[in-house]
């Protein structure tokens, strides 16, 4: 009990300090020095008929490509389906006397061939997003059987690492908007919310009066994500996304009028506004001085500014 107590400690004081990108690593180092393991997953999903959809799943010794290997087997993974007919409970496995049957025998080579043949699943539903959160550790040695307090330990471990993650963001995603301008979120590849800060979702109703506040509108999820950098820009609002890993973090703000530039205009208003000459930004763009010269007068009357230290002032606050 005394070494639950510690890395509990430690788990909630890394959510405090560490940077969001590496907090779950930190996290289930913490959990490895409880209850020994070989790889570890720590993801986000549903169970459908097929077997269990990866929303986000965060790998510790494991190659990026298991996820490939397994979507070979998911249909056929037993241990899967018990957690999701029994949330908040934990499950360990023995992967050579689970899959010994015939139907299931791939699942078993599976199981060799990425050393987990040991193994507990805890699992809990939430009930909001309707997600399962998991967490898997695994031996790759048959005779290294994870015993029932291993097991208890899980079982206790989950609703405390998803509370620390859930701190983590929080604080992170804070940072994050430090300058208090717009607002943060965390979602997957499949448009499903997992982290919203202050004022994101307001932003996201006033564009979408008919968001539920669990999914993203279609409209972001077909957009974001497709290219680095690239940005959203609707009636009422401005996303841009960046990743994190395998989710992507939502960077949103109120639409502006530096958003009414075209691309041209927005370019030349950038290079002016780092300081750089007309016959500079006209080499680097392949312009001509003239048309430059334009496309700055034309940004200074759209935006109504009429100096360098104004238009500045506008692209820092739309974060462009």
């Amino acid at each position: 009990m005394e070494e639950l107590s510690s890395v509990l400690v430690g788990l909630y004081a890394a959510a405090r300090k560490v940077p969001m990108a590496e907090f779950q690593d930190a996290a289930l180092a913490l959990v490895q020095s409880l209850v020994g393991f070989t790889s570890a997953a720590w993801g986000v999903g549903r169970i459908l008929a097929d077997g269990l959809r990866h929303h986000s799943v965060h790998l510790v010794g494991d190659p990026p490509d298991r996820l490939m290997d397994y979507k070979e087997v998911k249909h056929r993974d037993t241990a899967a389906f018990a957690t999701e007919n029994n949330p908040g409970r934990a499950f360990s496995f023995h992967a050579p006397i689970l899959f010994c049957e015939a139907e299931v025998s791939g699942t078993c080579e599976y199981a060799g061939r990425c050393e987990h043949q040991c193994y507990i699943l805890a699992s809990r539903l939430d009930g909001d997003s309707g997600l399962l959160h998991w967490i898997g550790v695994y031996r790759g040695d048959a005779d290294e059987r994870y015993g029932d307090a291993d097991r208890r330990t899980m079982e206790l471990l989950l609703p405390h690492l998803d509370e620390a993650l859930s701190i983590n963001r929080t604080l992170n995603l804070a940072r994050e908007n430090a300058d208090g301008e717009g607002a943060q979120a965390i979602v997957d590849r499949f448009g499903v919310l997992h982290h919203a800060g202050p004022g994101f979702l307001e932003l996201v109703q006033r564009e979408w009066p008919r968001s539920d506040g669990r999914d993203l509108p279609s409209p972001l999820t077909e957009r974001l994500g497709r290219v680095p950098g690239d940005r959203y820009v609707g009636r009422t609002i401005v996303v841009r996304a960046r990743p994190i890993r395998d989710l992507l973090l939502l960077h949103a703000r109120p639409r502006m009028s530096v958003d009414d530039l075209t691309p041209r205009q927005l370019a030349v208003a950038q290079s002016v506004a780092g300081g750089l000459p007309y016959k500079e930004i006209a080499q680097r763009l392949g312009l001509s001085t003239a048309t430059v010269r334009n496309y700055a007068q034309a940004a200074h009357e759209r935006l109504g500014v009429h100096s360098r230290h104004e238009l500045t002032a506008q692209l820092k606050a739309a974060g462009l």
